[in-house]
């Protein structure tokens, strides 16, 4: 799918969504230098386009099944994240796993 189409994709998705009552708000975010979620999303989103189709194709998933890898996923990163940070220690001794 071209740029136009994507376009015209998004935006006949937009009036689809303003008739049924659902407001939608675009916003330009113009860098992902500096923002670490979005750098982590954009190191993910450049390895999944170099993954062979075929590889994607053949794991598709419910939206449930998405968002429970998504959650737990998340969760993992957060955990690796926080044991490798060297404050709060004594927090960590009482409650060394994260949660959501």
């Amino acid at each position: 799918m071209n740029y136009r189409a994507y376009t015209e994709q998004i935006y006949k998705s937009n009036e689809d969504l303003k008739l049924n009552g659902t407001g939608v708000v675009l916003v330009w975010i113009p860098s992902h230098i500096g923002i670490t979620g979005n750098e982590t999303a954009d190191y993910h989103a450049k390895l999944a386009r170099s993954l062979p189709v075929n590889s994607i194709t053949n794991k598709i998933c419910t939206i449930k099944q998405c968002k429970k890898k998504a959650h737990d996923w998340m969760l993992e990163a957060w955990q690796d994240y926080n044991d490798k940070q060297m404050k709060a220690l004594h927090y960590k001794r009482i409650e060394p796993n994260v949660t959501i």
